[in-house]
């Protein structure tokens, strides 16, 4: 019964509600609370993890199919809407549609009972080809915006 609770990720999202109207909404370190709950999450969700049964054929097929869906679909859906705003506002969507998917990924997968392993493999893939998509996508729709050498100075 323990473990079950334990292992419930609706209960942590209950309980992180809870907690925060306790501590009236808005702690001072809001920032650190954030990150702790991310790595407290993301050592959960790897815990179980065990490499030996990956395939190196359907891991990569998976690697391509989600660096397609982040960077082709998702980005393009993300520019689509950002179309709809005020140029300052549209800015903010372009460089949303340009930097890989958030890393919470893991732990809902977990929650959904998908393949960890597959998701871990294809989210650090994506971060891998972020550092060619996120500078490109940003110079094409930026260009004219951005110092190009404070862009490469803050992605490596």
């Amino acid at each position: 019964m323990i473990k079950e609770i334990l292992s419930s990720f609706s209960f942590f999202v209950i309980l992180g509600i809870i907690l925060g109207l306790l501590t009236g909404g808005f702690p001072v370190y809001t920032n650190e609370i954030s990150m702790l709950s991310l790595i407290i999450a993301m050592i959960f969700s790897l815990l179980p993890l065990s490499f030996s049964s990956l395939s190196l054929r359907e891991g990569s097929k998976n690697v391509v199919i989600s660096i397609l869906l982040n960077f082709g679909l998702l980005s393009a859906l993300i520019l689509l809407l950002g179309g709809f705003f005020p140029e300052n506002i549209e800015k903010g969507f372009i460089v949303m549609a340009a930097v890989p998917t958030a890393i919470a990924v893991l732990p809902i997968t977990t929650f959904l009972k998908g393949d960890t392993k597959y998701a871990l493999l294809s989210l650090s893939s994506i971060y891998l080809a972020s550092f060619a998509f996120t500078p490109f996508i940003i110079v094409v729709f930026l260009a004219k915006e951005i110092d190009m050498v404070i862009l490469v100075r803050d992605i490596f």
